[in-house]
């Protein structure tokens, strides 16, 4: 059943990518930009120097601005150009209209997100409509199709997001296997290509190494394998993901290009203001902004075209009450565990791997927080996606914690998983649809 699932919502990322028309998504024309760039002179782009790229450009002396993708990791974007090589090689059509062939990265992130969220379900859930539970919702969230039918750097940052978080899970649990080092690596340097929300799960990584390396310690009291083991892995991640800083600090003296986008800004626009300039805080966004709150909850969930097109807000309301009982289910599940074993629950690394999946889901709300505050007020669900599968699977382990019942637990899965399908398909056919093609 798993591998139909995976091969359903690989389907439905295709479907939608035939059917969203061009650049009528979050900045399609810049990311394709940067995909056509590559194709058609087998080179990264250099940031603002490029005649036939876009430039840093602002409106007025206080902003807005926008500029280029080109000092951002681009990996995922040659991924995209080498498709649309392969296509203008069959077909001849000029670079400029292969949009289709760029968006096959992010499709194809899609089955690769998904085969991990499974994996890391088969570790932390018991129940087996629990795991399915979790795999359908992760298959049909809206958002997450939507963002695996353009072309974006979110899709790959997912997949790579998923695959450092199962190793992460499986290091709690399961200790050190002998090609830990080398999946570890290579799954570190791809999220190091990846978006800079993602960065949190190089922490959980950390903390879970960490874990895996104490009990061994504890186990064999042998220092030699654990640092082997930890330099093998530290290198393979910096060979596969630290030439793209590398070229940044050559390039522009800034590894992870942040200062030069704000450099290239600045010059443009010296009385741009962020938010935070303007006085907003954390808690202000967060308690006092109900547009903040509202626009990233219900992006984490389908809002589409350029944050413009979103579901009847009932569906929203439904998504938010699912999730509150999850919770309660969650409380109960915890207490009932700390009630039976007290601190024994400490020993087994189930637990701590739980609870970093829990500590993973503010994280990432702060980190969007930030980006509002200091970058450009932004409040947009995918910006927290290092905490997606966290929030799948802890809202699966809650609904299913709640009654053991079968006939119950059926329901869950027929809800939850049956409902994703149903509201991935509304959105395509009766929200989507009509707008494009009427």
């Amino acid at each position: 059943m798993a591998a139909a699932i995976i091969l359903a919502g690989f389907s439905f990322a295709l479907l939608w990518a035939a059917v969203i028309p061009y650049n009528e998504a979050p900045d399609e024309f810049d990311h394709f930009a940067e995909a056509r760039f590559i194709a058609e002179h087998n080179r990264f782009p250099v940031f603002d120097k490029e005649p036939d790229l876009i430039h840093t450009t602002c409106y007025s002396p206080s902003g807005p601005c926008f500029t280029s993708y080109a000092a951002y990791p681009g990996l995922n974007y040659a991924i995209s150009a080498g498709f649309m090589k392969l296509q203008h090689a069959v077909t001849g059509e000029p670079y400029h209209e292969l949009h289709f062939a760029a968006r096959l990265t992010s499709v194809l992130a899609i089955p690769v997100y998904l085969f991990f969220l499974w994996k890391t379900a088969h570790l932390l859930l018991t129940q087996r409509l629990a795991r399915v539970t979790a795999l359908m919702a992760g298959a049909f969230i809206p958002q997450v199709t939507f963002i695996g039918g353009y072309v974006n750097a979110d899709t790959f940052s997912l997949a790579a997001g998923a695959a450092v978080t199962y190793l992460s899970v499986r290091l709690f649990l399961d200790g050190w296997s002998r090609h830990m080092p080398v999946y570890g690596g290579v799954a570190l340097g791809l999220l190091a290509l990846s978006r800079a929300n993602y960065y949190p799960l190089f922490g959980l990584f950390a903390v879970a190494w960490a874990f895996a390396a104490y009990r061994a310690w504890q186990k064999d009291r042998t220092v030699r394998r654990i640092v082997l083991s930890s330099l093998m892995t530290v290198a393979l991640a910096v060979v596969i993901g630290g030439w793209w800083y590398i070229r940044n600090l050559q390039l522009y003296g800034d590894p992870l290009g942040l200062e030069t986008i704000d450099e290239a800004f600045d010059a443009l626009a010296p009385l741009r203001q962020t938010p935070a300039d303007q006085g907003a805080t954390f808690t202000s966004l967060l308690f006092d902004d109900p547009r903040w709150r509202d626009w990233s909850f219900r992006s984490f969930w389908g809002v589409f075209g350029y944050m413009s097109v979103f579901l009847n807000s009932r569906i929203y309301l439904l998504i938010e009450a699912t999730l509150l009982v999850a919770a309660a289910g969650l409380v109960i599940a915890t207490h009932k565990a700390l009630s039976e074993h007290g601190r024994k629950v400490w020993q087994w690394g189930t637990s701590w791997a739980w609870l970093m999946l829990v500590l993973l889901v503010p994280t990432a709300v702060v980190l969007s927080l930030w980006t509002s505050l200091y970058n450009d007020y932004q409040p947009q669900g995918r910006y927290m996606y290092a905490a997606l599968l966290p929030v799948i699977l802890l809202a699966s382990m809650g609904l299913h914690s709640l009654w053991e019942n079968r006939v119950y637990q059926q329901t869950v899965t027929l809800f939850v998983g049956g409902g994703m399908v149903l509201l991935n398909l509304y959105s395509l056919v009766f929200v989507l649809m009509p707008l494009y093609y009427p």
